[in-house]
């Protein structure tokens, strides 16, 4: 009978063992989980500023040959997540307004990138503005001001409702 108090007191040791050990581990333990994200090609651009541009050549006479200049004209703001390129195109190979008979070109218009030196006269088939299909920008985003000189001579009638629409294109392809 000696030996029955000892055996109980020996099991219970033996079962406490392995829980203790488990509450003591000298590594700390990690698991992971994967996080994933499908993010879209995103090309954007706005205009800030110019969305009506109006030029008057009613207080100087000498302005229809020398040309009216703006600067900064128009203010655009792209966002790409790919490489990109920007054009310019008049949406229509003449004004409209004025004397149907005697149609005012878009050449007439000229623009360029400001901060450049030289002006390109618009016309419908796309100019570049920034970059080009080969050349293309990295992703980013930013604003691009252009600059506007419009040079009409005294080739066309007296109308207060010559206008123009110019597209602004930002493209990745």
């Amino acid at each position: 009978m000696f030996f029955l108090p000892e055996k109980p007191v020996l099991v219970l040791a033996i079962m406490l063992m392995p829980f203790s050990s488990l509450g003591q581990a000298s590594q700390p333990v990690s698991v992971m989980s994967t996080v994933t994200l499908m993010i879209p090609q995103a090309i954007d651009l706005s205009v800030t500023a110019g969305n009506t541009i109006e030029f008057d050549f009613t207080s100087d006479l000498k302005t229809l040959t020398t040309g009216i200049e703006k600067l900064n004209a128009v203010m655009l703001s792209y966002r790409s997540n790919v490489p990109w390129f920007l054009t310019i195109s008049a949406a229509t190979a003449h004004f409209t307004g004025g004397d149907p008979d005697v149609p005012m070109p878009a050449t007439i218009v000229q623009f360029r990138r400001n901060g450049t030196s030289a002006y390109t006269s618009v016309s419908t088939e796309p100019a570049s503005l920034s970059g080009s299909s080969t050349a293309r920008n990295p992703r980013g985003s930013s604003t691009i001001g252009i600059d506007y000189r419009v040079v009409p001579g005294f080739d066309y009638p007296s109308a207060n409702d010559y206008s123009i629409g110019i597209t602004y294109t930002v493209s990745s392809i």
